[in-house]
């Protein structure tokens, strides 16, 4: 039986796939995966279906410290293993998942045609067949929306309108945390960048030629630890600011407010018509504007993204 110290020490992420890399210490962690209690030594080993107990030995032994942990009663996944399980059952690393376009139910919010949805290479893709969309290039197919990572296990048991919902709430999920400064992922640090298009000016399709999106001002958020980000609109992080809400329930309808960030052609009138205007370049300042019901609500945001002042 193990004998090696539990020590939960550090790992450098080549170590870390080299320990992953070998058949019985996968067949470990889904074993104990599937366990709704801590497994002895023996019935590990015979729940896994492994008959050298001396190189199985050796193996849950690398195992030990960093993915799995020795407690009362013997062995249990450690949070690091559990993230690996979930993310092999997510089909991330083994799964090649595929949905050739089609055109579902769902209307453009910015023009109300018909929408095409897509899925390819672990990307959601949800583009307008008649308008130009949010953003354009060599990354996204004319029309583009909506477009972002979705793991393939999303895609299962559910329609493409399913789908496109699903997504909705995921990025929802990945993106808010970030704008609080933690990273979904790995919990570490996140930072902001924001672009700002200098000759921003759209065309009759709705996007500039300089920039190939409708937005002015983009902010790209980052985990300053394992790198992942995401890119959202700048006006984005706003939409949970208590005086943006305040608005929407003074002038408006907030029940129908509160689900804004899923952007249908039923909400798209909260937020198509949102501006934004770089009031200072140094130090960075934009002021967004956000019009309802004939009032506007005017939030000036510095380039941290926080709130410098807010007129009505």
């Amino acid at each position: 039986m193990h004998d090696g110290p539990d020590d939960g020490g550090g790992l450098s992420p080549d170590e870390a796939f080299g320990l992953l890399s070998n058949e019985t210490r996968m067949t470990i962690l889904r074993t104990l995966w599937n366990a709704d209690e801590p497994l002895p030594f023996s019935r590990l080993l015979e729940r896994a279906g492994v008959d050298d107990s001396g190189n199985f030995n050796y193996h849950l032994d690398q195992l030990v410290g960093h993915f799995v942990a020795r407690v009362d009663g013997g062995y249990v996944l450690r949070e690091a293993g559990k993230s690996v399980i979930r993310t092999v059952l997510s089909g991330v690393f083994t799964a090649d998942a595929y949905h050739e376009p089609v055109v579902v139910d769902e209307r453009c919010p910015y023009c109300g045609s018909p929408v095409e949805f897509s899925y390819r290479d672990e990307r959601i893709t949800v583009r307008c067949t008649d308008c130009d969309g949010v953003v354009n290039g060599d990354e996204f197919p004319p029309g583009t929306y909506m477009s972002f990572p979705f793991p393939p296990a999303g895609l299962v048991e559910r329609t493409p309108e399913e789908v496109i919902a699903a997504a909705h709430s995921l990025y929802d999920g990945k993106i808010i945390p970030m704008m609080g400064g933690v990273c979904p992922e790995c919990s570490g640090r996140t930072s902001v960048d924001v672009d700002v298009c200098a000759d921003h000016e759209v065309t009759d399709g709705g996007l500039c030629p300089e920039c190939d999106s409708r937005y002015k001002v983009w902010s790209e958020y980052y985990c300053t630890h394992c790198g992942y980000s995401r890119r959202s609109a700048l006006w984005f992080k706003l939409m949970n600011h208590a005086a943006v809400v305040s608005f929407f329930h003074e002038h408006g309808d907030l029940d129908a407010f509160v689900p804004l960030r899923k952007l249908t052609w039923e909400n798209a009138r909260y937020i198509t018509n949102i501006s934004e205007t770089v009031v200072s370049e140094e130090p960075l300042e934009v002021r967004v504007d956000i019009p309802f019901e004939g009032k506007t609500l005017h939030v000036t945001v510095d380039a941290a993204l926080e709130v410098v002042e807010i007129e009505q």
